[in-house]
């Protein structure tokens, strides 16, 4: 795992408003968000040929460091009928900070890989659940086409403050994703389709609530089939898009 430190003035600078901590882990690093995303070029060896840091701004310290992450990582590489070939995806990282004295501690790691994600567009929270005090994670599925769209979106999973309905909230991602577009994973300079999973976290602390709220349950309309006695019994999602079928798959990470 790959570290850098500087002083705090100067990892503000660097760290815009949105990549705020939101938990501690045990060894007192705390989880920044958004993630941060490397266009990942692959030989047909499976060894890393060039990586480039998405988005602007960042100063060159915090590129480097995720370039240095993403360089060791290993894949089983991509094929076209049997034969290893070139490919394009996209590696995501999970930023952790520490503070120690005054001065800020950065290290990055490895979450998963696939398509790039999409910056354009993002459920709107529907406003009655804003004055029912209702937050919600939803899990969709989706194929990621050649052409860069969202198909075959739906719902597979979801949890709601108390367990409610939460259709307000599926047809606002819903079709938040139909309207976004996001970049394909490549094999030998060709786009490819993938199918992913996506977690939405609809969160009033977000957009300016406060206060404490009552915990998530599965959402008694979670398109998941299950069993009425667990209806009510609280659940953990994963909190990051995963590609169920990326033409790479990863072998080796870096310590």
């Amino acid at each position: 795992m790959k570290m850098l430190s500087w002083c705090a003035a100067t990892l503000l600078m660097v760290l815009p408003s949105a990549l705020l901590g939101k938990e501690a882990t045990s060894d007192g690093w705390e989880d920044v968000y958004p993630f941060i995303v490397v266009a990942t070029h692959v030989d047909a060896t499976g060894q890393v040929a060039q990586a480039e840091l998405l988005g602007t701004g960042a100063l060159p310290q915090l590129e480097a460091l995720a370039i240095q992450t993403v360089k060791p990582l290993r894949f089983v590489p991509a094929t076209i009928n049997g034969v290893a070939t070139s490919s394009l995806t996209y590696v995501m990282l999970r930023a952790q900070k520490h503070e120690d004295a005054g001065k800020f501690s950065l290290r990055l790691h490895y979450v998963s890989h696939g398509p790039g994600p999409a910056f354009d567009a993002y459920p709107h929270y529907p406003k009655g659940m804003i004055q029912a005090r209702t937050q919600a994670q939803v899990t969709i599925a989706a194929t990621v086409t050649a052409a860069g769209t969202y198909t075959d979106i739906h719902v597979v999973e979801a949890e709601t403050t108390g367990g409610r309905a939460g259709k307000s909230f599926y047809d606002a991602t819903m079709r938040a994703f139909s309207q976004t577009h996001v970049m394909p994973e490549q094999v030998d300079g060709r786009p490819v389709a993938t199918h992913v999973r996506i977690p939405v976290s609809f969160s009033l602390n977000e957009i300016g609530g406060s206060g404490a709220y009552e915990e998530l349950r599965r959402a008694s309309d979670s398109p998941r089939s299950i069993s009425p006695d667990d209806r009510n019994v609280p659940t953990t999602f994963a909190d990051v898009p995963i590609a169920l079928d990326s033409p790479l798959k990863l072998v080796a990470t870096p310590p």
